[in-house]
């Protein structure tokens, strides 16, 4: 492959022209990856919190059914999965506001 700007060799693999420092690859390449990350990763992050709420759920279910009463072993087990899909699913979110920007 050629450089467009000096018209030296360079090889495919390269996003710079080593002999004139020009770029090589369009940065609207690099824009669309990204955009296309940002949505997989929103798409991760409510499929996270979905889980996370999910999984909750069977273990309060769960240790209802073994004890046949309330059990505080259950509840905080489950609060602690909610809390920490939650952190998860706001770090995700995060990461898709910087991809964004």
């Amino acid at each position: 492959m050629k450089c467009p700007n000096c018209n030296k060799n360079v090889s495919e693999l390269d996003e710079i022209c080593p002999h004139c420092k020009k770029r090589l690859i369009e940065s609207d390449e690099n824009v669309t990856i990204t955009s296309s990350n940002a949505h997989k990763l929103s798409i991760m992050a409510n499929i996270l919190l979905v889980i996370s709420f999910i999984i909750a759920i069977l273990i309060w279910v769960n240790f209802s059914i073994i004890y046949d009463e309330i059990n505080w072993y259950g509840i905080f087990g489950g609060i602690i999965i909610v809390i920490f899909g939650y952190t998860l699913f706001l770090s995700f979110k995060t990461l898709v506001d910087i991809y964004n920007k």
